[in-house]
């Protein structure tokens, strides 16, 4: 009240209360991407995050913090997105490839996921969630990535099978048509057991 710590508290103001006068900060967004309570928040959070992008996105000094920012968006949505559709249980490594792999991805085209699953475990199981996960993207204000070289269900295999695609693709590039792998091989690991992705990396 009197501008002393004993006297009367008058009111907390804090980031989140200024943020509307001196504009977004990256890493609000990004905490709010980490507390988002629904999907619905989060394509909020997904568009804050792209109108942010743009208005920094000044020069070409700009693009490098750019597209560490959107890449950051990019793995805390999906990440969250694993505990909203209940599929934190599965045994998989989560992962982007192509430009999302690169953190080159200023754009609100999809982040295509990629599960890689311990071995033996149920696919059936495996393409319903990824179903589940490409429909939350969706919702999330992403728009459609029509550049994928392969069906959906591809892009879900366990680390065995993932390492035996990876060997043929090297070992026989051209009848194996490794031209159209070349996004998965940007493979980066965004959450779960990053493990498994590491074995496939070694």
């Amino acid at each position: 009240a009197d501008g002393t710590p004993s006297s009367r508290l008058q009111a907390i103001v804090t980031g989140r209360d200024l943020a509307p006068v001196f504009g977004d900060q990256p890493v609000a967004i990004l905490g709010d991407i980490r507390r988002a309570a629904n999907v619905r928040d989060l394509r909020d959070l997904n568009q804050r995050a792209r109108s942010f992008t743009l208005r920094c996105l000044t020069s070409a000094a700009s693009f490098d913090w750019l597209a560490r920012f959107t890449s950051l968006v990019d793995a805390g949505i999906l990440k969250r997105l694993v505990a909203l559709i209940e599929a934190e249980a599965l045994p998989a490594c989560w992962c982007f490839c192509g430009p999302a792999g690169r953190t080159e991805s200023l754009t609100r085209v999809t982040p295509w996921p990629v599960m890689i699953l311990e071995d033996h475990h149920d696919a059936t199981l495996t393409l319903s969630v990824q179903q589940r996960m490409l429909d939350a993207l969706g919702e999330c204000g992403y728009l459609p990535n029509v550049e994928s070289p392969f069906e959906p269900r591809f892009y879900a295999a366990t680390v065995s099978e993932w390492k035996s695609r990876f060997v043929t693709w090297v070992r026989d590039p051209i009848l194996q048509q490794m031209y159209r792998a070349r996004p998965l091989f940007d493979l980066r690991a965004v959450g779960g057991r990053q493990s498994l992705w590491q074995a496939v990396a070694t």
